[in-house]
């Protein structure tokens, strides 16, 4: 009986021992669930947490960063600013609470967090690469600029700064230096899809097409769950006339993300120059069916029923074109042409003059408005026309006025 009794008082000091409070066991199971990626659960234990002390950061803090991870953005920030109210010089709350925002792109508001991370702890990149990140957000590249340039100074070691700001010379068009940047955040981490596939792009810009399919190639090796990877690829072949190879990877792009309207799109135009024009047709269609705000997906549809002599088509195409946006020269150029070999001249030279009053640069329009004023007899204003398309460069205006001007 003795030895019984002193086994179970063992246990019970034991057990008194180990006691957690409510609070502590709550806080410390939503820990768990954090790292198991069980943000609900997580959420309910925070909630049941506060619910017993209220005046934690922590517990705010821990459920604002579950609520970052589902999205739920706003109710991120309501917990961050009640951490932040609670320990207002906490440098990283603000941090939390601008990234946030950023989601929200409330872009504005994330900087003011950022500037507030900043000037309670001036040592951490990582807060000026994501306010770099806010004002490269807002077209402020110049000061994002500065922002990177700082982070790379407190840590010159981590690729993402050198990518970040790779992305600000990109959009400057500073193309050379964008992927100085982009091939040093390579030689830091080698295994981040990212970096090659921005190389790529910025060597596409430059029009190094071939060693921007290799950029692209290696993003897809590492990643071959991202459709942009494929379809930029396929933007390369296509500017390389490898038409059918283009085809391929617009096809892969849509396996991976079939609800991309540019990826039928250019995998349209991709068919339409080699010939497949129903097929082309078809893409269209499911482009527009995705995206019926998009001008140049009925300019192009317009393209290929011009090529396929659907002229008729064709006009309708480019009136919507033009209904969305009024401002593209070509839009009326190509309608233009479409009602020429329909005989409709008149008309087919107010669309000529309008492409005119928008780019008076392109001999070409002074030149198409020149053969329908040919076919009306109206020689002197055509020949006017001939001489003005010779002048900006078009090769066929010069034999064209020999035939028909004095």
């Amino acid at each position: 009986m003795k030895k019984r009794s002193f086994i179970i008082y063992i246990l019970f000091v034991i057990n008194i021992s180990i006691a957690q409070t409510p609070v502590e066991y709550y806080f410390k199971r939503a820990i768990k669930k954090d790292s198991l990626e069980d943000y609900k659960g997580a959420i309910e234990d925070y909630t049941k947490a506060i619910s017993f002390d209220s005046s934690k950061a922590d517990y705010y803090t821990g459920r604002g960063l579950s609520k970052h991870e589902l999205e739920d953005y706003n109710g991120a920030i309501k917990d961050f600013s009640k951490a932040i109210k609670l320990t207002p010089k906490d440098d990283t709350l603000f941090n939390h609470r601008a990234d946030a925002k950023f989601e929200l792109e409330d872009y504005t508001g994330a900087i003011a967090d950022y500037d507030t991370a900043i000037f309670l702890n001036h040592g951490i990149a990582e807060y000026y690469s994501n306010r770099g990140l806010g004002k490269y957000e807002m077209g402020n590249y110049k000061e994002a600029l500065v922002d990177f340039e700082k982070a790379i100074e407190l840590e010159p070691k981590d690729g993402d700064y050198y990518n970040h700001r790779g992305l600000v010379k990109h959009e400057q068009e500073d193309f050379k230096g964008a992927i100085v940047d982009y091939t040093k955040a390579i030689s830091i981490d080698n295994e981040d899809d990212y970096y090659y596939f921005n190389r790529g792009l910025s060597k596409n810009e430059l029009k190094d097409y071939k060693e921007a399919i290799e950029d692209f190639s290696k993003a897809i090796l590492i990643d071959k769950e991202d459709g942009d990877y494929f379809y930029n690829r396929g933007l390369s072949k296509y500017e390389l006339k490898e038409y059918e190879l283009a085809i391929d990877d617009f096809n892969s792009a849509i396996s991976v993300d079939p609800t991309v309207a540019n990826y039928y799109c250019n995998r349209a135009m991709a068919k339409d120059e080699v010939g497949k024009y129903s097929y082309a047709l078809l893409d269209y269609d499911k482009a527009i069916e995705l995206d019926t705000t998009d001008e140049s997906f009925y300019y192009n549809r317009g393209n290929t029923k011009y090529n396929i002599e659907d002229y008729i088509s064709a006009i309708t195409d480019y009136n919507m074109a033009i209904k969305i946006n009024a401002t593209n020269q070509d839009q009326y150029n190509n309608r233009g042409l479409a009602k020429y070999q329909l005989k409709d001249y008149g008309n087919a030279i107010d669309d000529f003059t309008k492409s005119i009053e928008l780019d008076n640069s392109d001999g070409d329009f002074f030149y198409n408005r020149a053969l329908c004023k040919i076919e009306m007899k109206e020689l002197t204003a055509a020949c006017e026309d001939l001489e003005k398309a010779k002048s900006l460069g078009n090769k066929d205006a010069k034999s064209m006025a020999k035939k028909n001007c004095k």
